[in-house]
């Protein structure tokens, strides 16, 4: 697997964890969904 792949199956396998671990700080769901994309673009 290249970079580009690896940080792909990355990206999926803990984004839904950076998403609850957002909201465990922000308590509104589409806030938190929008922080982990903003710090997840690449």
């Amino acid at each position: 697997m290249n970079k580009k792949e690896v940080l792909e199956v990355w990206i999926d396998d803990y984004t839904n964890r950076l998403v609850r671990l957002a909201y465990s700080y922000i308590k509104d769901w589409q806030k938190a969904e929008d922080q982990v994309q903003e710090a997840l673009v690449v």
